[in-house]
């Protein structure tokens, strides 16, 4: 008698057998939250192959991979919104002791984001178009009361008192100064 040849894609990599509906309901729900085929697949317990077959076997898999897709990237939107809106705390260390937290903000996700929501006002533009410099400043006070209310709902209320202090437009010139970049010893000169 012949021996039959098991089905891969129905056999998983450990654990019970379960059937290929339910191996695609797993995996397609791991695509969703992962975001990558690998990590879905050990997930479901599947071979990575087998999403592979399915996408060419089973006409009914494909646009509900793309439906997970979606999902997935639905997701990796919200992150990227995130840190270019709300942004992070970065720890502050003086002299190897965290001591509190930067508020940081990724402009580079905030660009990617408006060019693909509104490509027509912040696509790329031709190279004899005129250009226009905007530089966008929030003022020492306003990104204090940020950080401080991020702050409190974290349980870190005394992480702003900890920052130091900057000059009246908020940016630091780089010599730990506020002035006007060169650096004095104090006396006049």
């Amino acid at each position: 008698m012949a021996k039959r040849k098991p089905k891969t894609d129905l056999v998983p990599l450990d654990g019970p057998a379960q059937t290929k509906k339910q191996s695609q309901k797993k995996f397609l729900a791991a695509y969703a939250n992962l975001g990558v085929i690998r990590q879905a697949a050990a997930a479901a317990e599947i071979h990575r192959n087998t999403h592979q077959k399915w996408m060419t076997t089973d006409p009914t898999y494909p646009p509900r991979f793309a439906a997970a897709q979606n999902d997935a990237n639905d997701f990796l939107e919200s992150v990227a919104r995130q840190r270019a809106t709300i942004g992070w705390l970065e720890p502050v260390f003086y002299e190897g002791v965290e001591c509190g937290y930067k508020q940081r903000f990724s402009d580079r996700m905030l660009e990617l984001l408006m060019r693909h929501n509104n490509p027509a006002k912040f696509g790329e533009r031709p190279a004899d178009a005129p250009t226009v410099n905007v530089l966008n400043v929030i003022n020492a006070d306003d990104q204090r009361a940020r950080l401080s209310a991020i702050a409190t709902r974290l349980g870190l209320a005394n992480v702003v008192d900890a920052a130091p202090a900057e000059n009246t437009n908020g940016h630091s010139n780089g010599n730990g100064s506020a002035g006007n970049g060169h650096r004095t010893n104090g006396a006049d000169e």
